[in-house]
């Protein structure tokens, strides 16, 4: 026999609970990392929009140009 007597079965259901919890808290994890990276992105990607905006008003301004209408006289 295999040596397992009818006290000490296998508790087959147990284990397979065992490793799908483990399986979904791996799942988990991969998932917060994948949202943190996301933002960590979006973050970047807003600064370097900022960056460029600021960059090209420097030249506009270095150029006499500007966006804002001049004051209208009343």
């Amino acid at each position: 026999m295999d040596g397992i007597g009818q006290d000490q079965h296998p508790d087959y259901l147990a284990d397979i609970g065992q490793r799908l919890g483990q399986g979904l808290a791996v799942l988990a994890t991969l998932g917060e990392a994948a949202a943190r990276l996301a933002a960590v992105e979006i973050r970047r990607r807003q600064w370097r929009e900022a960056q460029d905006e600021r960059r090209q008003a420097r030249r506009d301004q270095q150029h006499g140009r500007s966006d804002v209408s001049p004051p209208s006289p009343t």
